[in-house]
């Protein structure tokens, strides 16, 4: 995906640096977009949500984690 249909999304620290960029979907090695995400907020915990809907009309939910140093991933909410 080349950038142009979806959003740039930034997440960074209270202190300026750049912790995370993405964009706002998720989209096959072909440019097929597989998730369009609807917005991001704040749970009541401090993480960072988003959520879409898949192909079968259900609510999808992910949380931004940190994976290792400096990586981040979008990962389901059960």
């Amino acid at each position: 995906m080349n950038g142009d249909y979806f959003s740039d999304w930034k997440l960074y620290a209270i202190n300026g640096k750049l912790l995370w960029a993405g964009e706002s979907g998720i989209a096959s090695e072909s440019g097929k977009v597989l998730a369009e995400f609807k917005g991001s907020y704040w749970s009541s915990s401090g993480e960072l949500l988003t959520e879409y809907v898949d192909s079968k009309n259900k609510k999808i939910v992910l949380k931004l984690t940190r994976i290792a140093d400096e990586k981040w991933e979008w990962v389901q909410q059960k």
